[in-house]
C-alpha cells in the first residue's frame, strides 16, 4: 500500500503503547500498525478490540498483555 501523503510504501510492524484506565494502566505489545516516513497509523479496527478489551476488563494496577491475547 502507497501513502497518500509521502508516496511512500507502508510498511507492516508492530508496536507497543500504555493506556490510561479507570483501575490503573495497561501495556499493550506486538499491536499491528502501519509505517511510512511521514506517521505510523493503527488500523481504527484494532483500536476498537483494544477498546473492547479494556471495557471488559476490571483488572486493577499496572498490567502488561500481548495484542493476541484480546
Amino acid at each position: 500500500m502507497i501513502c497518500g501523503k509521502c508516496n511512500c510504501e507502508k510498511k507492516n510492524i508492530h508496536i507497543s503503547n500504555s493506556y490510561q484506565t479507570n483501575n490503573g494502566v495497561i501495556n499493550v505489545i506486538n499491536i499491528p500498525a502501519l509505517k511510512c516516513d511521514c506517521e505510523t497509523t493503527v488500523p481504527q479496527f484494532v483500536l476498537m478490540e483494544i477498546q473492547t478489551y479494556f471495557e471488559k476488563s476490571h483488572k486493577a494496577g499496572i498490567h502488561q498483555i500481548q495484542f493476541e491475547d484480546i
